[in-house]
């Protein structure tokens, strides 16, 4: 293209560049002004019911895995926050009892702590039952008996890692990982959710559920089904349950009870790769 035609182009173009200026911008200027006014003064009932119901403190937290570990401290956050009823599911019935004690003298300092008379004291209630075991678990929903108009959380913290190398693992250990972590993940869901009309299922998958981590290979299949059960689930719980949410967790190596147990078993690689990603607390 010549200089002549740029030119040219350039003074034919000013008068469109004028008009839009002169003409389109105050049309779209005043087309503009009924959604702003909407948006500057919409009123707070306006605001998302989901937002709304997220910020509830629920009726109820049932919590597997919850006498030790992560699932211990989400049961700790819960009688901070208020929550009238926290159920601790576990196996061990001795360490249920003690996690039961240690909630409940925190939830009666926290009351006698608090000015208001009105304040609610967190009652706790433990259930011995293996998330592997679905009868059991099922009996144990069905004793709950859960009213239909509460807002419930169940939380699955109920798993457990055996990190070593695919040929070094224990053939029975494959299977033990997929009871616990897969089945026994969709077993709870299973057992609550005829129970369940509002509120939030919270599942537990890893950081080994997002990319294989060397080490993992009998672990990290159980958490990659898990995402892929929950993302399902999600999609069905849209139509069937509406009112009843699901998220997904994937935490990092925990410095837990059972990341004890792991290091016994753990490749030396295994160790310098959480090392390098860091080991959080369970309170974190």
């Amino acid at each position: 293209m010549s200089q002549f035609q740029l030119v040219l182009a350039g003074v034919v173009g000013l008068p469109c560049l004028v008009a839009m200026a002169v003409v389109t911008a105050p049309v779209v200027a005043i087309l503009s002004i009924a959604p702003l006014w909407l948006l500057l003064f919409r009123s707070k009932s306006g605001q998302s019911k989901a937002t709304a119901a997220a910020s509830a403190i629920p009726n109820q937290v049932i919590i597997t895995g919850g006498s030790s570990g992560i699932g211990f401290c989400i049961a700790k956050e819960c009688v901070r926050r208020g929550v009238p009823k926290i159920t601790l599911l576990a196996r061990n019935m001795d360490r249920l009892k003690e996690a039961q004690e240690e909630l409940q003298a925190l939830a009666s300092t926290i009351k006698n702590n608090n000015n208001n008379n009105k304040n609610i004291e967190s009652q706790i209630e433990i259930v011995s039952v293996s998330v592997s075991d679905y009868g059991a678990l099922s009996q144990a929903a069905q004793d709950m008996k859960i009213p239909p108009t509460d807002r419930v959380v169940l939380w699955n913290c109920a798993g457990f890692a055996y990190p070593a190398e695919f040929d070094k693992v224990p053939l029975a250990k494959f299977e033990q990982l997929v009871m616990t972590n897969q089945l026994g993940t969709m077993y709870l869901v299973r057992a609550f959710l005829p129970h369940l009309q509002d509120g939030l299922i919270v599942l537990t998958s890893s950081a080994a559920g997002q990319l294989g981590v060397y080490g993992y290979t009998a672990y990290a299949p159980t958490k990659y089904a898990i995402r892929g059960f929950a993302e399902t689930l999600h999609a069905e719980l849209l139509r069937t349950h509406p009112h009843l949410r699901l998220q997904l967790a994937f935490p990092i190596d925990t410095d837990t009870p059972g990341y004890q147990e792991e290091l016994k078993t753990m490749p030396a690689i295994t160790r310098k790769l959480s090392e390098t990603a860091g080991v959080a607390t369970p309170d974190q």
